[in-house]
């Protein structure tokens, strides 16, 4: 039982809800990527990061495609060229088929190499069923080392 609740307090101080904005139908609940407790969100060079985005399904769907970008003095840069162990297929992160209605979760860990750029960006999830977007939003964030 001590280890359990142990656990939980360990998790719950390095992973917190952040601020983020909807840019979708308001079908996300709540967005938490680990290790970042403060906004902006801060994600540091060789360490891996999860975001979990909890959503309400806005559609079916049989697949989900997840795409991750951020806007770099206004500039859009796809972080899926830069993170190698990024997987595009988004019924590997949120269970597929996706019911319209349902409340879903969507986790998906990705390495920070040293080779991504510094950089202070708004980030945009963004997950895409057959239908169009399931999920979009954005959210302040730092890459740095």
């Amino acid at each position: 039982m001590f280890k359990m609740v142990f656990l939980t307090l360990i998790i719950t101080a390095v992973s917190a809800d952040i601020d983020f904005k909807d840019c979708g139908n308001k079908e996300v609940i709540k967005v938490e990527v680990s290790g970042c407790p403060n906004n902006p969100c801060i994600v540091h060079k060789g360490n891996a990061a999860t975001i979990t985005i909890t959503y309400k399904a806005n559609q079916d769907s049989a697949k989900a495609k997840w795409d991750l970008h951020a806007i770099v003095e206004g500039r859009d840069v796809d972080m899926s060229t830069l993170l190698p162990d990024f997987d595009k297929d988004g019924c590997h992160s949120t269970p597929c088929p996706i019911k319209k209605g349902e409340m879903k979760m969507f986790t998906q860990k990705s390495m920070v190499p040293d080779s991504v750029p510094d950089m202070d960006a708004v980030f945009k999830p963004i997950l895409v069923g057959d239908n169009g977007n399931l999920f979009c939003v954005t959210f302040n964030g730092v890459i740095k080392k």
